[in-house]
């Protein structure tokens, strides 16, 4: 494993201290007291007082260089056959292509009552998901992730009870009984996290995949800004309890010797 300093978000106890060492020295030792005293009722309060102090662009500005030899921690979460996990850490993580679930889909649908009557309709519902002026594609060449693990596994974790958002999709273009089909991608498949570390210029373009607009925070410095301002106020506060659901998009495929970890998610391997 990399010995770089790595930005896992949830671990803010691991980056606070290097984010001191980028404000402090511009702002002085008194930024931190500043904050505090500004009692900010939410995190963006808690921001919005830094800035009071210092330009917000300075801020973003000097943090993206400061920042950009650091690496990110991301979580990718889905639900995986044996199958389709042994295929990963043989392979590496593959982007989501809307052509290539037809084979897992129809495995898993085939356990349906409806599944004789429907399965002739399978490539439509492929088709009529994909844009229209390329059928079949849907988010492809990307890997979604989280940066909070936290954010996760309780924020949006339909990704781990459920697997790609597009299978819940095509069950409901599929089935009466939609219910029993989810039944279905849930229990055919376990729920994994899958983590892997990205350079930070990376990570920044990857949650900032349509660009940042005039005056906005770019994501996930917006995540660490308010996070680490917050926390100069309340020191036992910790972006685990925002269950942030932040994303981003990687281009993939991710060769498998740059995964780090395979996690069951063992609380949400069951049923409904």
């Amino acid at each position: 494993m990399s010995t770089c300093q790595i930005i896992d978000y949830d671990r803010i106890s691991e980056w606070e201290p290097w984010i001191d060492g980028v404000i402090y020295p511009i702002a002085g030792d008194n930024v931190a007291k500043s904050i505090a005293a500004s009692e900010p009722e939410y995190i963006e309060d808690a921001a919005d007082a830094l800035y009071e102090i210092l330009d917000k662009h300075q801020v973003i500005e000097l943090l993206r260089d400061k920042l950009s030899d650091f690496q990110v921690r991301v979580y990718h979460g889905t639900r995986l056959s044996d199958r389709e996990l042994s295929d990963i850490q043989a392979n590496g993580l593959r982007p989501l292509r809307l052509v290539d679930r037809k084979n897992t889909l129809t495995e898993i649908f085939n356990g349906h009552p409806e599944w004789d009557s429907v399965c002739m309709n399978l490539d439509k519902a492929l088709h009529e998901l994909g844009p229209k002026s390329q059928a079949g594609k849907r988010e492809d060449g990307y890997i979604h992730v989280c940066f909070s693990r936290q954010g996760l596994l309780k924020g949006c974790n339909h990704y781990l009870t459920h697997g790609a958002e597009v299978d819940g999709h095509v069950a409901s273009k599929l089935f009466n009984n939609t219910d029993l089909a989810l039944e279905l991608l849930q229990n055919n498949r376990k729920p994994y996290l899958i983590s892997f570390l990205a350079d930070f210029d990376s990570a920044f373009t990857a949650a900032n995949p349509y660009g940042v607009g005039s005056g906005d925070t770019p994501y996930f410095l917006k995540q660490l800004i308010q996070s680490w301002a917050f926390r100069k106020y309340r020191k036992e506060f910790s972006p685990e309890s925002l269950k942030d659901c932040t994303a981003a998009r990687f281009l993939g495929p991710k060769p498998a010797s740059e995964l780090e970890e395979y996690e069951l998610v063992a609380e949400l391997s069951g049923k409904r």
